[in-house]
């Protein structure tokens, strides 16, 4: 029985790839955000006429950053 995956293992594959999904799920969320703080942005500049510095990353920069990393890690516990 060589080709069967016992089900602890199983259990280990499917809570990663609940992991995984839960980190896509946060990833994208914070993406979107920072997405519509860049068109804000974008939208007032055009409209003043001028530029506004947002070279600091935001909350959404970092936190985005944060589950790329945790989701390559857990990514590749499944490889």
């Amino acid at each position: 029985m060589s080709g069967e995956i016992k089900e602890g293992r199983l259990l280990e594959l499917l809570e990663l790839y609940m992991d995984l999904v839960a980190q896509q799920d946060t990833i994208i969320y914070h993406l979107g955000n920072i997405i519509k703080k860049q068109e804000t942005v974008i939208q007032n500049c055009k409209n003043a006429g001028w530029y506004i510095d947002d070279s600091e990353p935001s909350y959404d920069d970092l936190a985005t950053e944060e589950e790329l990393k945790n989701y390559e890690s857990t990514k590749i516990k499944l490889e």
